[in-house]
């Protein structure tokens, strides 16, 4: 198993991510590059990597947010699992 995870093609702003069988051929707006812990959405895959927002800036478009949809907390909540995973194994 391997993680997918999921870029708008025009913006590539983070859409989402999955689980996928290890033969799986990634799509075109697709990378199994995942965000560094600490990183903040609104994300941005330059291709290399992702690029988030400060933490400060997160926090102040959080506040700003009433209508997040149950979808965008799952994500959140998935990416933040992902990252403390990875933080505790050292790995990519």
């Amino acid at each position: 198993m391997k993680v997918i995870y999921r870029y708008d093609s025009d913006t590539k702003i983070f859409q989402s991510c999955d689980t996928a069988a290890d033969d799986y051929s990634l799509s075109a707006n697709e990378t199994l590059v995942g965000p560094e812990p600490g990183t903040y959405q609104p994300m941005k895959f330059d291709g290399e990597k992702w690029v988030g927002t400060s933490k400060e800036d997160w926090i102040d478009n959080q506040m700003q947010l009433d209508n997040i949809t149950d979808q965008q907390k799952f994500n959140a909540n998935i990416l933040l699992q992902l990252a403390a995973l990875r933080s505790k194994n050292g790995s990519n």
